[in-house]
């Protein structure tokens, strides 16, 4: 009897709904912000030195250097399509615009990194981007290094609390816990992060870094994006055969199911 309870609880326990987007864990005082209206009303907010309508900002909206997203890249010989700006979405912050200087992703279920979008002549040749176990900071486990082309994607497969890093063309390294951040550069936030569908399921987040050795304060130096873990996206090798987002409703659906046999044949008996 104790065992058919807990497998009719098991069951049960699938017909309700999971969040499937990664969740931010940051300072006391930090969530999403709206949209700013208007330039240095955000911390990330400003344009770069020299390209005054190139910053993340003029990514998120596609205008400015980022107007029907041709663009002559570093890496190109001729323009490359990218794809169109997201649009407006709230950023992680504080209230009053600045910036939350520590903060990590709370992996729910994995996290697939869609592509680079763009990255400046400055970083991308020679820029790297990855994770770390926020748990074990000196351990730094790349997921696109030796250079950021525009188009790269792939997955990666983080512990249940995860940072990201970043590699500048200087050297130095930045974190989005910036008191890790190196090259005097401590404390100083050099990530912005913006999503879809904040507190939301299957949200992604539009990333962006500022390198301050190229002169850059646009946090544009390199733009990606992840989203929740898509099993397709991964290489046969480590299929780690997670249902899809889409797949797990028919999970839970065979799960009620289940539950409502087991509850008639215990009343049957």
């Amino acid at each position: 009897m104790r065992s058919r309870l807990y497998t009719l609880l098991a069951a049960v326990s699938l017909c309700v709904p999971t969040a499937f987007a990664d969740s931010i864990v940051g300072s006391s005082g930090a969530g999403w912000q709206p949209y700013p209206t208007g330039p240095g009303q955000a911390y990330w907010n400003n344009p770069s030195p020299g390209a005054q309508d190139s910053s993340f900002a003029n990514y998120l909206i596609g205008n400015g250097t980022f107007t029907g997203m041709q663009l002559d890249n570093w890496c190109c010989s001729s323009s490359l399509a990218m794809p169109f700006g997201p649009g407006n979405q709230p950023y992680w912050g504080l209230s009053g615009g600045q910036a939350d200087s520590n903060f990590y992703f709370s992996n729910m279920l994995g996290t697939a990194f869609d592509a680079i979008l763009y990255s400046s002549p400055t970083l991308g040749p020679s820029g790297s981007i990855g994770w770390y176990d926020v748990n074990d900071p000196t351990v730094l486990y790349p997921i696109v290094s030796g250079g950021l082309t525009p188009g790269t994607g792939g997955a990666f497969s983080a512990t249940d609390d995860y940072g990201l890093w970043a590699q500048l063309s200087n050297g130095s390294y930045v974190f989005t816990q910036s008191s890790l951040n190196t090259g005097g550069l401590a404390g100083q936030q050099m990530f912005v992060v913006t999503t879809t569908s904040p507190g939301g399921d299957y949200g992604a987040f539009f990333i962006g870094v500022n390198d301050p050795s190229s002169g850059s304060n646009g946090f544009d130096d390199v733009v990606f994006q992840t989203s929740p873990f898509d099993p397709d996206d991964m290489p046969d090798s480590t299929d780690t055969q997670v249902p899809e987002p889409a797949g797990l409703p028919l999970v839970g659906a065979g799960a009620c199911a289940m539950a409502l046999m087991l509850l008639r044949a215990r009343s049957a008996g």
